[in-house]
């Protein structure tokens, strides 16, 4: 009875550890709104029948789904359709796999030695053999819980049979009765569940070695089951290797996307690469539907882990009055840069020699919006609004330089002033203009030209983004050269220094910063009758794009001036980008809106001229004093 008590003990604590987890993934199922999605209970069955064979047959004979096979004729038996097989069989395989390895029988061991139940051999099978009937009951037994209207045809009437095999459909609660027959049944001498097996399926059997072997190592001698616990380690080897094909804005998001699915597995306690399931991988695409819709607008919010972050979300949903009001669920195409980077990192792993399985995102990848529907998301601000624009304080004149929206006669020349101007008669990307080097201003035989290419500030999205662009007339007009030359003079590298925090240099994006300063100045500049339009600055690029584009000038052309992947097959391997003397007859048609600007002496902000940081970027040594040193 010692033995059948400490097997009950065991059969009980895996059905409240179940238990556990369906309540955890139903409760984001409905908070995401995917309650009824029936790809939720089909991934309960096909793991259920896949624990329910393991229970079955055990752990040394591999299964092959073949028709001979004793396993698919078992669930044939029990009504589980033909489609269910393949998953069953891939599901198998992996947990098979794991229940046969070292780390799954340690920790069962320690169950075992916990409830006082003595560690034989015979009783390790049994204790297995309880672990996967418990899984079995609970996964077969979750119907209940999802509210779906199965339809009438063939396919849900066999899905009906399949779940209906251990009535009541409901999460099974162990009572302190219930002992498996098996476990009461036979001496320590007799396994349970033992079964003579003969023909095809005898010569898959296995009984001298393990499918992941103690001494199985992947790439970089880590085990071929990858803790979970060591997916960020494997990330950084991955951006590691990734080198220059990576911006630190890529990468960032790749680290993003890893680090919430990790903390997604470990919020379902799986341990590693071999435990996680499709359904975790849809249990992730939910948690992003419940991220804040200002997740990446801040920094904060990026620091808090994926439970907090849940947690955010429910409550959000809970205060609107209707949930479609609710400030949750990242964009599109924030959803698909999420997802498409976990694709890689799973190939990575797969790569490197780590058993996990294949992902599918088909159901779960937002769909791409038509041309059509993206063109009208992004406003185009015309020449009638950039003028306006440049009404600003900030172009016309500032009372001083920490009272910019008040009018006054100094004309500060700094980022705020120069670059709207760039991005107004350019179209250039804000981090290509924020990220600019004395240096890359210069003098050619058609002209002064910016030079945008990689440099020690920040490198460029993509090969097509290196270009050469004439300075601005207006630009040039307004004093623009003077500006480069007391910039140079001073030894600065940077063409706006005040944009570079001295305190950072990996990782820090001179064009976030210019985010920063810009975006306060033109909200208050709306609330005060002045022009606005969501994403202000990228909204420039279009609008430039759209004024060429009434003007005359061909969109092939446009994307040689904005550095973008052409389109045609001529466009990118038989022809040069436009030169710069095209380029500036193309540009010339872009109306002037800034004639009202007065040309004004040079006059730099007073830190930059003094050579010392920006007072918005701190000194993390000073910082720390006043908080107390840290121990060295």
């Amino acid at each position: 009875m010692t033995r059948e008590d400490g097997l009950k003990k065991l059969f009980k604590a895996e059905i409240d550890r179940m238990n556990d987890l369906m309540d955890d993934i139903v409760t984001a199922a409905k908070a995401t709104g995917s309650h009824d999605n029936p790809g939720h209970l089909e991934a309960d069955l096909t793991s259920g029948w896949t624990f329910r064979l393991l229970e079955r047959f055990g752990t040394a004979m591999n299964l092959s789904f073949k028709n001979d096979c004793a396993g698919r004729q078992f669930l044939a038996e029990h009504s589980v359709p033909d489609d269910f097989i393949p998953v069953i069989a891939e599901t198998y395989q992996q947990e098979r796999k794991f229940a046969r390895s070292t780390m799954f029988e340690n920790a069962l061991k320690q169950e075992m030695e916990d409830v006082g139940l003595n560690i034989t051999r015979l009783n390790l099978e049994r204790a297995r053999s309880e672990t996967f009937r418990a899984k079995a009951d609970v996964l077969l037994n979750t119907r209940s819980l999802y509210p779906i209207a199965f339809r009438d045809n063939a396919n849900d009437q066999s899905l009906t049979k399949a779940a209906a095999q251990d009535a009541p459909l409901k999460i099974v609660k162990a009572s302190e009765e219930d002992v498996s027959p098996e476990a009461s049944v036979g001496d320590d001498d007799q396994l349970p569940n033992e079964k003579k097996v003969s023909g095809p399926e005898a010569q898959q059997q296995e009984t001298a070695s393990d499918p992941v072997q103690d001494d199985e190592l992947a790439a970089g001698n880590r085990q071929v089951l990858l803790p979970v616990s060591q997916f960020m380690d494997i990330f950084e080897i991955w951006k590691r290797n990734k080198g220059e094909g990576w911006t630190a804005e890529t990468a960032r998001d790749a680290r993003n996307a890893v680090r919430m699915f990790t903390e997604v597995l470990e919020k379902f306690n799986v341990v590693h690469t071999g435990q996680i399931r499709q359904a975790h991988l849809a249990a992730f695409r939910d948690f992003l539907g419940l991220l804040p819709k200002n997740y990446g607008q801040s920094t904060r919010m990026r620091a808090l882990t994926a439970p907090e972050l849940e947690d955010i979300g429910l409550k959000l949903l809970d205060e609107a009055d209707d949930e479609t009001d609710a400030k949750v669920g990242l964009a599109a195409a924030t959803v698909r840069k999420h997802m498409t980077n976990l694709q890689s990192f799973r190939d990575v792993l797969a790569s490197r020699g780590h058993t996990i399985i294949q992902f599918e995102t088909k159901g779960l990848m937002p769909s791409k919006r038509a041309a059509q529907e993206q063109a009208a998301l992004t406003a185009k601000p015309g020449p009638d609004k950039t003028e306006r624009l440049f009404q600003m304080p900030i172009f016309t004149g500032v009372e001083s330089e920490t009272a910019q929206m008040t009018v006054g006669p100094r004309t500060i020349h700094n980022s705020l002033y120069f670059i709207p101007l760039m991005l107004v008669y350019t179209g250039m990307r804000r981090a290509e203009a924020a990220g600019l080097s004395v240096n890359d201003i210069e003098k050619l035989p058609n002209g002064w030209a910016i030079e945008i290419r990689e440099n020690k500030i920040r490198r460029l999205k993509k090969k097509q983004s290196e270009r050469t662009l004439p300075v601005p007339p207006e630009m040039l007009r307004l004093n623009f050269l003077d500006y480069v030359e007391e910039i140079r003079s001073l030894g600065y590298d940077a063409l706006f220094p005040e944009l570079i925090n001295p305190f950072k240099v990996l990782n820090a994006d001179p064009g976030d910063r210019f985010y920063k300063n810009f975006m306060p100045l033109i909200v208050d500049n709306a609330a005060n009758s002045g022009p606005y339009w969501d994403r202000a600055l990228h909204a420039l690029r279009h609008g430039n794009a759209d004024t060429l584009k009434q003007n005359g000038v061909s969109p092939e052309l446009i994307e040689d001036i904005h550095g973008r992947q052409k389109e045609t097959e001529t466009g990118r391997r038989y022809t040069n980008p436009a030169g710069m003397p095209l380029v500036s007859e193309l540009l010339a048609k872009y109306p002037v809106v800034s004639a009202h600007l007065e040309a004004k002496p040079v006059e730099l902000l007073s830190f930059v001229a003094a050579k010392e940081p920006a007072p918005w970027f701190e000194d993390p040594d000073k910082k720390r004093g006043r908080r107390g040193k840290r121990n060295h």
